[in-house]
């Protein structure tokens, strides 16, 4: 045989014996064997803690919520105060300017020509 077919032939037979597991005559896959009580309860015990765990985790991502939504309602409440103040600053300055320059109208009628 030439080292061609010998390639080939070795590159075909390779494949089929690999996907065939030893010392398994019918094919079918054994089933998994069933766990003990023990590794059961074991297993339960694991769950729970791995559950708790996570309600604790829960219950301070919860904590953490409500304590970042009151920080941004202060933030927002003084911001308005804030808003307030600056509005209210901008009118009476806008009134002291019509003011100002009402009295100073008056006082250069008042005083007349020169």
């Amino acid at each position: 045989m030439t080292s061609i077919t010998k390639v080939v032939i070795i590159t075909g037979v390779l494949p089929l014996l690999a996907g065939c597991p030893e010392g398994s005559g019918s094919g079918q896959p054994s089933p998994p064997p069933s766990p003990t009580p023990s590794a059961e309860a074991r297993r339960s015990a694991i769950l729970e803690q791995e559950l708790r765990d996570e309600r604790e985790k829960l219950g301070r991502l919860t904590k953490a919520l409500a304590e970042s939504q009151r920080q941004k309602s202060e933030r927002e409440e003084s911001r308005h105060r804030w808003q307030v103040a600056s509005f209210a600053l901008a009118g009476g300055c806008l009134l002291a300017i019509f003011a100002g320059a009402a009295l100073g109208t008056r006082a250069r009628h008042e005083t007349g020509p020169q």
